[in-house]
């Protein structure tokens, strides 16, 4: 199940934000920028910064650090995948040799 966390910007206020591939930011009401790195794309820098209005979402698909900006008042949910389970390969590999007699 995926785990969300709710967002608000006052007018003019600014924060920082760790994001995870596969999440989802949602602006619920008002506007932000989204302040990204800048990204290079045959030899052009892209700009890292993205206007998001009111019903607009975003999808990171790659971890790192974000910075929100609040024009207006905003509000906003933040949405992360679900954990994935690990499962440690060298057990399902060597438990059968392991129980098999010698």
């Amino acid at each position: 199940m995926a785990i969300q966390h709710a967002i608000r910007l006052a007018a003019g206020q600014t924060v920082n934000l760790p994001v995870r591939p596969g999440a989802v930011l949602h602006v619920v009401h008002g506007r932000i920028a989204l302040l990204a790195a800048p990204q290079w794309l045959a030899e052009t820098m892209l700009p890292g910064e993205h206007p998001l209005r009111l019903g607009e979402h975003w999808l990171f698909e790659r971890e790192g650090c974000i910075t929100l900006r609040a024009d207006v008042g905003a509000q906003l949910v933040y949405q992360e995948p679900a954990p994935r389970r690990r499962r440690c390969w060298f057990v399902a590999f060597w438990r059968p040799h392991i129980i098999s007699p010698v």
